[in-house]
């Protein structure tokens, strides 16, 4: 596996290994999609679900080795928002053209799904890798049957699963919802290539973040455990015990900025064998009131 490749499988986890530009299969539109400058709030109290906002996020991923910093790929987040709760959150990823030169891949993938009153439901997951590896995959969830279907690298897998099962892209928007509620300490059921995995993740601190957008109040969070599954029906996702002792292990934290509707500007992995990778925000398109917010400008005509 590639740098690149390795550093999203590991940093992203369940949600932003991932990144869009690369058309991945044709899916319906979402019913009256809503325009840049709107918003859709997740039904229910304001304290306990944030505001969603379409939104396109520019990324840059490096790696560091003896105190170098090398460009590996750059990387993109969009997410698109229909008027009754629908979703399309999608994600690419472009090796630099030094690195295109030996591995040529592009990871495009796509989740596509509801914001419900009890959380980000996805309904189904996309992924394609081009180069000279190239593969497809997907995930259908059928929440009545309580299952998934997976199929990657050929193989079909049904498992039965509860209702708050996330993909990938899915769980970085439940994770920015339980953040916005308040939560310290938060378990997802991830489905990911024909496994199931439990995370849990814990915020360790505030820190401030420079960007090259600005400087902005982040909330540090770190994965606090695992556990792999082979079933999770009937799971009670919240209260099943994880391996939390990850000392010596690779570390991964994320940079969660509260202005950006919890948006990770940085993701920071540390691996022993291939060094320390960085993920980092470059270029954001989201509501101009909210980015004025965020800058502590005063809204105008003008967008940046």
């Amino acid at each position: 596996m590639n740098p690149a490749r390795r550093f999203l499988t590991f940093a992203c986890l369940s949600f932003f290994a991932v990144l869009p530009g690369l058309a991945v299969a044709e899916t319906p539109p979402l019913p009256s999609p809503v325009p840049v400058d709107g918003a859709i709030e997740l039904p229910g109290a304001a304290r306990e679900t944030p505001h969603f906002q379409s939104f396109r996020a520019d990324y840059k991923v490096t790696r560091s080795v003896l105190d170098s910093d090398f460009t590996l790929a750059s990387a993109d987040l969009r997410l698109e928002l229909g008027s009754e709760g629908g979703y399309r959150y999608s994600s690419n990823l472009r090796p630099a053209k030094l690195i295109a030169l030996f591995y040529g891949d592009e990871l495009a993938e796509y989740s596509r799904g509801h914001l419900e009153d009890e959380g980000v439901r996805p309904d189904l997951y996309e992924m394609r890798l081009s180069g000279r590896k190239a593969r497809e995959g997907s995930i259908v969830f059928d929440r009545e049957a309580g299952v998934v279907v997976q199929r990657f690298k050929g193989r079909e897998v049904r498992q039965g699963v509860p209702p708050e099962a996330h993909d990938r892209l899915s769980l970085q928007l439940e994770m920015a919802r339980d953040l916005a509620a308040g939560r310290r300490a938060m378990q997802y059921l991830m489905v990911d290539r024909n496994r199931l995995r439990v995370y849990r993740f814990e915020v360790k601190g505030e820190e401030r973040i420079e960007t090259p957008l600005g400087s902005y109040e982040t909330l540090r969070v770190e994965l606090a455990g695992r556990l792999r599954l082979e079933d999770a029906a009937g799971l009670d996702v919240d209260t099943v015990h994880t391996e939390t002792d990850l000392s010596g292990e690779d570390q991964t934290t994320f940079w969660f900025a509260p202005m950006l509707g919890h948006l990770p500007v940085r993701i920071r992995h540390e691996d022993e064998d291939l060094g320390t990778f960085t993920m980092s925000i470059e270029r954001l398109e989201m509501p101009l009131a909210l980015r004025a917010q965020a800058q502590g400008v005063t809204v105008g005509a003008a967008s940046p």
